[in-house]
Formats: structure tokens, C-alpha cells, sequence
């Protein structure tokens, strides 16, 4: 596995580069386990508007898992979630 912002070469379950300092993320998924669970989330049927709605809530989970797999943010999927009840609670 390599370090993915500077792209040093680490031991497996390192948490910090040596190289770098970046923080690097538990629970690193590989291209095949993301391409399985793009996949599943492709083949789930929705029926009528509950399940649209159920649909477009994998869709966004799926979606903030990714960018959290691909560490763009230091945020996990369920942080994103209680801003987002904590943005509405305030409205």
C-alpha cells in the first residue's frame, strides 16, 4: 500500500506516513471491494417512491463512503450525516 498523497511505500497497517506525516485512513478499501459494493447498489430494483427514496439514500451513502475511502475529507460518512441533522435542527 502506498501513502495517497505522496505515494511512499507503507507497512500494512501503518496510521501515519513516514515519509509525509499524512494520516492514513483504517478502513482502506481496494478497487475490487468498491467496484462490489458499486455494483450491488447498481443492481438494487427500487419500486414506486419509496423505494426511489430508499435508492437515492444508497446512492449518497455510497457516494460519501467513497470520498471518505478515497480521503478527500478526514470526516467519516456518519459525521456527514449528524452535520446535516444539526443543520436541519437549527433551520
Amino acid at each position: 500500500m502506498d501513502c495517497p498523497k505522496c505515494k511512499h511505500e507503507l507497512v500494512e497497517n501503518q496510521r501515519w506516513c513516514d515519509n509525509c506525516g499524512h494520516k492514513i485512513s483504517k478502513g482502506v478499501r481496494d478497487a475490487k471491494q468498491i467496484e462490489l459494493l458499486y455494483e450491488n447498489i447498481r443492481s438494487y430494483k427500487p419500486e414506486g417512491k419509496e423505494g426511489a427514496i430508499v435508492q437515492m439514500m444508497l446512492i449518497m451513502s455510497a457516494l460519501l463512503t467513497l470520498d471518505w475511502v478515497l480521503d478527500k475529507t478526514d470526516a467519516s460518512p456518519l459525521e456527514f450525516i449528524r452535520a446535516g441533522e444539526k443543520k436541519e435542527k437549527e433551520m
